[in-house]
């Protein structure tokens, strides 16, 4: 299973995508982001051509849908693929495969949900505006990857 994720720091401006999957070289062919511009993030039966596409149209100030919806027309593969775009607005969309997901909304809810609460300690780390260097304390992030491996391990156990 592939997950991943674009997203727009309104604070700062920055654009990132996050993937993680069992594919190998997956950061070649998911992750596209242009600063000023936005971010896409591909998946499934990717088209590695929607990236580049993806941010050209945004940079000419196509919205997300209608970069979405053009990036499928014509596109036979579309039922295969999924696509997240987020642009300098904070606007996003979304197409997910129909065949896993009948609500695809739903589904990036749940899954949103379930992101904030299993990695919300790392967000510590993360360059912010009072530390644009962000943390890294070598001590700290080891203790706090010790602590995260202990919750895995015990909700995997049922505890």
């Amino acid at each position: 299973m592939t997950f991943s994720i674009a997203a727009h720091d309104a604070e700062t401006g920055a654009f990132g995508v996050a993937v993680t999957t069992k594919f190998f070289g997956v950061g070649s062919l998911c992750p596209f982001v242009e600063a000023g511009v936005g971010a896409v993030a591909t998946q499934a039966f990717v088209n590695p051509t929607f990236g580049p596409r993806g941010l050209r149209l945004l940079a000419e100030g196509r919205s997300p849908q209608e970069v979405v919806d053009t990036l499928l027309a014509g596109d036979d593969g579309r039922e295969h693929r999924q696509l997240h775009i987020v642009d300098r607005q904070g606007r996003v969309a979304v197409w997910i495969r129909v065949d896993d997901h009948p609500d695809p909304v739903v589904e990036l809810r749940r899954l949103f949900e379930e992101s904030k609460r299993e990695y919300l300690p790392f967000k510590q780390f993360l360059p912010t505006r009072s530390r644009p260097a962000g943390i890294y304390d070598r001590t700290l992030i080891d203790r706090i990857i010790k602590e995260q491996a202990e919750h895995d391990q015990a909700r995997k156990n049922g505890s």
